[in-house]
């Protein structure tokens, strides 16, 4: 995962022991709340029709798909298109708040990944369905696309932007780009770059990089000597500070790091990916 912060996904490891005792809260405060909702609890406290989004590339992609009006709530960290900021706040990045959804009570919360997977059960004993969408590649993404065009009621969007990927990925194929080796650094201090089994690590395959990462999958930290002995062409860096004073290790990388403009249409598995993937390609050296 990657750490919080410059909206990316989370990392777990920092809140493991929070986790731990949050868990054993939640799960009481299910059972309490199940206790209290059982026969006889009014038809309103039944869940509504609505969908919460705790991922920015979902949120982005209801709205896009024209479900925004099915939308009851978001996290802290959506915030595209401006449509969305006028949708309640109901927790962070992977990070809800139990009390504020079950106040909204929508049909369903839909995320990319959790950091405490109890809060899912917590949910579910209300009845909430909780929907996670792991997105590492062009594949998940259709699948994602498809499984909210129906949560949203609007599965004819949801064909309509399968076939606009399948026919971005087809011109792709015809303009084939010049095969080069790349890679892109997420993080600074330490350094941190995109790996196999990544979306990012995605994009960059389509933009044409045969960069080799020996099977390391996932974001991780490269040792100072496989990541001076790596035959780059490219370093995509995020922030113009990395340019202008890396410092330690990445002062030796200086002289092949490229600013790229955007970094949600890498990092953000929504519906602007492709205009990420044009880009690297307009950038590639």
């Amino acid at each position: 995962m990657i750490p919080l912060g410059r909206n990316r996904e989370p990392n777990h490891a920092m809140f493991v022991k929070p986790a731990i005792l949050l868990s054993l809260c939640l799960l009481c405060l299910a059972t309490t709340l199940r206790g209290q909702s059982g026969r006889g609890v009014p038809q309103e406290n039944s869940p509504s029709g609505g969908i919460v989004s705790l991922s920015p590339a979902l949120t982005e992609l209801a709205f896009f798909l024209g479900g925004g009006d099915r939308m009851v709530g978001r996290s802290s960290a959506c915030d595209a298109p401006s449509q969305a900021l006028s949708l309640p706040v109901m927790g962070d990045f992977a990070l809800p708040s139990l009390e504020k959804i079950l106040a909204v009570r929508p049909r369903a919360v839909v995320s990319n990944d959790l950091v405490n997977p109890a809060v899912a059960k917590a949910l579910e004993a209300q009845g909430i369905a909780v929907e996670l969408f792991p997105c590492r590649n062009v594949e998940e993404y259709l699948a994602m696309v498809e499984r909210m065009g129906e949560l949203l009621s609007c599965p004819r969007e949801a064909q309509k932007e399968r076939q606009r990927i399948l026919d971005f990925l087809e011109e792709m194929k015809r303009n084939p780009p010049k095969p080069h080796r790349t890679m892109a650094l997420i993080w600074e201090h330490p350094p941190m770059v995109a790996g196999e089994g990544t979306f990012c690590f995605e994009l960059l395959r389509l933009a044409g990089s045969t960069m080799d990462f020996q099977g390391r999958q996932g974001y991780f930290t490269p040792g100072a000597e496989w990541l001076l002995s790596c035959p780059l062409d490219c370093l995509w860096v995020f922030h113009p500070e990395a340019l202008e004073s890396p410092g330690g290790l990445l002062e030796a990388l200086k002289g092949k790091m490229r600013l790229f403009p955007q970094e949600d249409l890498l990092f953000r598995p929504g519906p602007r990916w492709t205009e990420g993937v044009r880009l690297l390609r307009e950038g590639q050296p």
